[in-house]
């Protein structure tokens, strides 16, 4: 049985300040970075940026001694604001890579506003289109009527409120809307029939006017997570290459690079025969993509499962160099720096309070280096997707030979365990003599650092 991990995603409006035109489905397609430009006006300092990326990825960005964010995309992107652990008065937002909007407080809630009229008319609309994941619930319910019946009022209530307010919304900010709720309906048909094994395959007929710009909308991404539950569960589909072959034979040309990169993102190879599997059909799958950054986003993480699998086979902690992709163990890591103090930065790209000890630690690391101090400060990321750590670590201005991501196997488990390095960010100290004077440092931001690094520095 093939191994899928389905991640929930969360159901997104698309929001943006002009329509994106539909490309000829045979184009490949060539994107140019923009710079989205996000400002804090809601009075806290520590305030984040949170979002969903092209790639389903989350990402964070605190504002770090400024009010201004300018984070260089080439896809729109998702923000999302919730004061709810169950995600009940979810809110979201898509933006494009070349908006500016700012982030304020509204009736207790984080969300944004914006200048410009039409960007705003959508601001709006969304807020009073409040999902609470709504659909991805409905399979949950004890029998197939009452979740026809739920998904069916949920569906009517949001058409309602599209309907009521139809002549004050642009015709974008309209169509937009409609294919949202659209989408987060079938999303739930389609995990309901795949709870109760109901054979419907024409509730796929509503895909067929979908294009290379329904990425755009998280609600069918949605829909293309569970297309693949269904398809398991009805079709009783396991292998790869049905899993595929379904896609290119059901969807839409224009979708299928999606619903592919969808699946083979999901899949989990446990073993080298699956991780071979895999290889081959990214490798089939670049041949054919429409849309390469998808194919290239693909065959960056298969380092990650190669490397994994093989780390499983060592008995050391092991970790992939940013500077060289080369593996190399703890023991070796840190014997290459023996006769130097060691700062060991525990981070990852998602979370926030690492990220906004960077700036502290770039400068620390820089005043000791224009000392000439016998310091090294190494950068370990416990990132589970490599692309999401590379991309970070570039943006962040780690250096590529100090920057490393922790691999998982038995021993990582034994030495997080050890350490209970299940929280970050964290930090150890290291003494000339390779010895851990320190198992919970202070952070970078901390004077207190400083003194106990000029002690070890002095011995």
């Amino acid at each position: 049985m093939t191994k899928i991990v389905f991640v929930l995603l969360i159901a997104i409006h698309f929001l943006s300040c002009s329509g994106q035109k539909t490309r000829d489905p045979d184009q490949k397609t060539s994107k140019r970075r923009s710079t989205l430009v996000i400002i804090n006006r809601t009075g806290n300092r520590n305030e984040e940026f949170s979002y969903i990326d092209h790639f389903n990825n989350s990402q964070l960005y605190p504002f770090i001694n400024s009010d201004t964010l300018h984070i260089d995309v080439t896809d729109p992107i998702v923000f999302y604001s919730t004061n709810t652990p169950d995600f009940s008065d979810l809110r979201y937002f898509i933006i494009r890579s070349s908006d500016t909007v700012s982030l304020i407080k509204k009736n207790g809630r984080t969300t944004l506003s914006s200048n410009n009229s039409i960007l705003q008319n959508r601001i709006d609309l969304m807020d009073t289109l409040l999902f609470n994941v709504g659909s991805m619930n409905y399979s949950n319910k004890t029998d197939f009527l009452t979740g026809i019946k739920a998904i069916n009022k949920f569906y009517a209530s949001k058409k309602q409120i599209l309907e009521n307010r139809k002549n004050t919304l642009h015709n974008d900010v309209y169509k937009d809307a409609k294919s949202t709720v659209e989408y987060d309906k079938l999303a739930g048909l389609l995990s309901l029939y795949a709870r109760f094994l109901k054979n419907d395959d024409n509730v796929l007929t509503s895909l067929k006017n979908a294009d290379s710009t329904s990425w755009n909308y998280l609600t069918f991404r949605n829909v293309i997570n569970n297309y693949i539950l269904y398809i398991n569960k009805v079709h009783h589909i396991s292998s790869t290459d049905e899993y595929i072959n379904d896609m290119r034979k059901n969807l839409p040309p224009a979708i299928q690079d999606y619903a592919i990169y969808g699946y083979l993102k999901n899949y989990k190879p446990d073993t080298k025969a699956q991780l071979d599997t895999l290889i081959e059909q990214i490798a089939a799958f670049n041949k054919v993509a429409r849309h390469p950054d998808l194919a290239n986003y693909l065959t960056e993480n298969l380092e990650k499962y190669r490397s994994n699998l093989q780390a499983k086979l060592s008995k050391n902690v092991e970790l992939k160099s940013l500077g060289n992709n080369k593996v190399v163990n703890l023991e070796q890591l840190l014997g290459q720096s023996k006769g130097n103090v060691i700062y060991l930065d525990f981070w990852a790209s998602w979370c926030a309070p690492c990220l906004s000890e960077m700036p502290a630690s770039h400068s620390l690391a820089q005043k000791y280096k224009t000392k000439g101090a016998p310091i090294v400060f190494l950068y370990l990321s416990k990132d589970e997707d490599m692309s999401a750590w590379k991309h970070k670590a570039n943006d962040i201005g780690l250096p590529d030979k100090l920057s490393f991501i922790l691999l998982k196997n038995a021993a990582f488990t034994d030495f997080s365990n050890k350490f209970n390095l299940k929280t970050i960010p964290r930090y150890m100290i290291i003494d000339k003599k390779g010895n851990i004077v320190d198992q919970d440092a202070p952070r970078p931001s901390d004077p207190k650092l400083e003194i106990i690094l000029n002690q070890l520095l002095s011995k």
